[in-house]
């Protein structure tokens, strides 16, 4: 395996530098996330658009009337800009909003800045979560803090950006999860243009990537 490789494997699976080793959720927040739930881990340029495609996609097979992004960046988070969003998504916004979490809305999704410090990122999240039950991915751009360790092992699939033409990637992250290996699979970056921007939009899915995922993969 070549030393870039391992490089970015150490980026995006190992625990952030400085990040807490405690993975134990509070007990007062100790609400799991939806089975129709998944994580997505990858470079923070390639997350958000394919976080966005990834949740139209759990949203469209789930027949929901709309999704959740919980999105953690590994730096600090600038100001939450919405789009226009169709009324369950401004219903859930309004919910979420009345729950101090920074949530906008993007048409049929509602996208949720989460905390920079960790910790707190994963206090926020299991109160989105306790607001809704709608689809939802947690979206990881970045390297993932050790504290977001309990949801990866609660989510139903960890969905990695895999940016190569091979799979050592994927390997190096189904063993860096451990447990979760058999729940791992790769899917490439959207493509500039219609697909990146209707998922921004809030109204697109994974088009071809989709059956990269399989039956298995998304509930």
């Amino acid at each position: 395996m070549s030393d870039a490789l391992q490089q970015v494997g150490r980026l995006f699976l190992a625990p952030a530098p400085g990040s807490s080793s405690t993975t134990e959720a509070p007990r007062a927040f100790a609400t799991r996330p939806e089975q129709s739930s998944v994580a997505l881990l990858g470079p923070a340029a390639a997350v958000p658009p394919l976080a966005a495609a990834l949740a139209g996609e759990l949203r469209a097979r789930t027949r929901s009337s709309c999704a959740l992004v919980l999105i953690w960046r590994d730096r600090p988070p600038g100001r939450p800009r919405g789009r226009p969003g169709l009324p369950a998504a401004r219903r859930l916004a309004d919910r979420l909003c009345a729950r101090d979490l920074a949530a906008v809305t993007a048409g049929r999704l509602v996208v949720v800045e989460l905390p920079h410090d960790p910790r707190t990122a994963l206090v926020a999240a299991r109160r989105g979560w306790a607001a809704c039950e709608v689809p939802s991915v947690l979206a990881v751009a970045g390297a993932r803090p050790s504290a977001f360790e309990v949801l990866l092992a609660e989510l139903s699939h960890v969905v990695v950006v895999d940016e190569g033409d091979d799979d050592r990637l994927l390997r190096l992250v189904q063993d860096g999860l451990g447990g979760t290996r058999d729940r791992v699979v790769a899917i490439p970056p959207l493509a500039s243009g219609p697909a990146r921007w209707l998922a921004e939009a809030g109204i697109g899915r994974l088009g071809s990537a989709a059956s990269q995922l399989g039956r298995e993969a998304v509930p």
